[in-house]
Formats: structure tokens, sequence, C-alpha cells
């Protein structure tokens, strides 16, 4: 009966999420492809969203760029792209998009190109979080890389949506404990991003990184 029970507990404590998924392993292809099914499952969401808000905001964009001069940290860390923004009201509407993770299935593990081996959990492309078990000394990298992708001077070309292929916005990394953490708003970039970050990781010597949703 003690084990019948336990047994019981074990099973319910897994339909909570209580009991962690076994990691198993991947490939260069699943991860790639698991990327650009996250981008194009937030994209495609975000797209459906902006001709509804157009409908009712005019004049209205996406992708807009707000300075936070407040805050505690430099730049780039202290841009961000708004997914939604219009002054045809007042105060200003500001619109963020949210969106669950297209996939719920078993975290894996792959070795990625650039020699960092990533475990990947369900995420959402605009609210990924970064976790490295390693503290790097410098974020030159990392933050030459959020100058490139968040476009800082609008000087890439937008589709007919008003999409520019541009991140939205990345955290000031921390560091709690032993764990280096940094949280990033992919936006309408590319997975050339993800690709180009990963090469950036690797050069601030980063080897392992859990690749999760900011809110999980």
């Amino acid at each position: 009966m003690r084990r019948l029970l336990s047994l019981f507990y074990i099973l319910g404590l897994s339909l909570c999420g209580c009991v962690k998924k076994e990691v198993r392993s991947g490939s260069q292809l699943e991860l790639a492809a698991f990327v650009e099914a996250a981008r194009g499952h937030y994209v495609a969401r975000y797209k459906s969203a902006t001709l509804d808000y157009r409908a009712k905001f005019q004049p209205s964009h996406p992708e807009v760029l707000f300075d936070y001069p407040d805050s505690p940290y430099p730049v780039p860390y202290r841009y961000r792209r708004v997914d939604l923004a219009s002054g045809a009201v007042n105060p200003p509407n500001v619109t963020e998009i949210g969106v669950r993770p297209h996939q719920l299935g078993d975290p894996f593990k792959v070795a990625h190109a650039s020699g960092i081996e990533i475990t990947v959990y369900p995420s959402v492309w605009n609210a990924v979080k970064i976790e490295a078990g390693s503290i790097p000394t410098d974020i030159e990298p990392l933050t030459a890389w959020v100058w490139r992708w968040i476009d800082y001077g609008d000087t890439k070309p937008q589709d007919e949506v008003g999409f520019s292929e541009v991140i939205h916005s990345v955290t000031y990394p921390k560091t709690v404990g032993t764990e280096w953490l940094c949280s990033f708003d992919f936006g309408t970039a590319p997975r050339q991003a993800f690709e180009e970050l990963m090469g950036a990781l690797a050069e601030m010597g980063i080897r392992r990184v859990v690749f999760t949703s900011a809110e999980q």
C-alpha cells in the first residue's frame, strides 16, 4: 500500500509539473528547427496583433524604440523596442504581445557549432532566459551583439507590416550565486541573431547554457 501511494504521489507531481523531465540528447538540426518554430510562432501572432492594432489606433507602429534614461544600466541595455505604440490617444498606448511556448515536449541537450552545450526547455521567442554555469569577465561581445541587432538608428528596411528583423531588448546580465543570467526579447530578429549570440557567448568563455522562458 505504501509503495502504491508513493507511485500515486510521484504521478501527481509529474502531472502538475513539479518533477523535472529528464533531458534527452538532441541534434543541431533539431535545435535549428526549434528556433525557427519558436520565432515563427511568435512573429505570426505579432503580425496578426499588429494588423488588429492598426484598425484601432491610427497612427501606430510596431517595434518602436524607447530609451529609459532612469535605468541604472548602461546603453544599449536600457533600450527597448515595444511591440506596438500609438500616440493617437492620450496618454499614448503601448501594447506588448504575449505568446505561450509553441512546443511542450521534453527538454533536450545539444552541442552547438559554437562549442557551447545548450539545454533547451519550452521557450517563447520574445521572453528567453539564458542561464550560464560560468561567469564571464568581459561582456563586450554581448554588448556588440546587442548594438548590432537592436538597430538603434533604425537603419534596417521594414517589411509590409513594419517589422525590421530586430531584437527588442536584452537585460543587463546579473550573477546569482554561481550562475550568470540574461533575458532576451528576440523580437522579429531571424535565427541568424541566435546563432551570432551563441558565437558571442562562446567568445566570452561560456561553455554551457540553459535556454528557457523567462517566466519559467
